[in-house]
């Protein structure tokens, strides 16, 4: 089961995660217990709270877990737990070439990348575009672009590496090849990371069962 929340940064600097009440009853989160907060592929360690006031549906993430955990600011999207796992998302990274990438950063997306935000509003994935540049494989972190609805604009941020790629990268010279070869090779390479290879299945009830297998 997924539901939707809001994403808070809480200016408590303990690693701790405060969740609604309605949402510990739904999945029967014990409180005061330590649980796992995954976001893509960055992962931390949080002792959860549970709070019968503010925000239904809500979870609050101490500053410095946010930080490291690399969550856009005021985010909604979605809340699936399994055993002491409590999962954000998921988190969908769509690969690029540089061309296409930077017209997104210059707020002239491509018709195709609207059709892809088109396909999101009602499923609340995360989504993000990269290209071959970027990367921090060793701290699963990898520079992206997401749509902000705060801002009202596509902005740039260093992201976790996601739990399914969809893979939309062509490259029309053969020098540039082997680059988008050597990317594809460090994501999947630990098994961690899905892939996908339609835009029709831009939907989190099917991405959770693609993370399942």
């Amino acid at each position: 089961m997924a539901t939707l929340v809001n994403i808070i940064k809480d200016n408590n600097t303990d690693d701790v995660c405060i969740i609604s009440k309605s949402i510990a009853d739904a999945f029967s989160l014990v409180p005061k217990s330590r649980y796992k907060l995954k976001f893509g592929q960055s992962i931390v360690y949080a002792k959860l709270n549970i709070s019968e006031k503010g925000k239904k549906n809500s979870i609050r993430i101490s500053s410095n877990l946010f930080s490291k955990l690399g969550i856009p600011e005021n985010l909604r999207t979605n809340v699936m737990i399994k055993d002491d796992m409590i999962m954000l998302g998921p988190v969908l990274g769509i690969f690029t070439n540089p061309i296409y990438f930077r017209k997104i950063l210059q707020q002239r997306p491509p018709q195709s990348c609207r059709h892809m935000m088109n396909a999101n509003l009602n499923s609340h994935i995360f989504i993000y575009f990269f290209t071959t540049k970027g990367a921090n494989w060793a701290g699963n972190i990898i520079e992206g672009c997401y749509y902000s609805l705060d801002f009202g604009r596509w902005i740039k941020k260093q992201l976790p590496l996601p739990d399914v790629v969809f893979d939309r990268c062509v490259y029309n010279s053969s020098r540039q090849v082997p680059l988008a070869e050597n990317y594809r090779e460090h994501l999947l390479s630990g098994g961690l990371i899905k892939r996908i290879n339609s835009k029709d299945n831009l939907d989190k009830y099917y991405l959770y069962e693609k993370l399942k297998k």
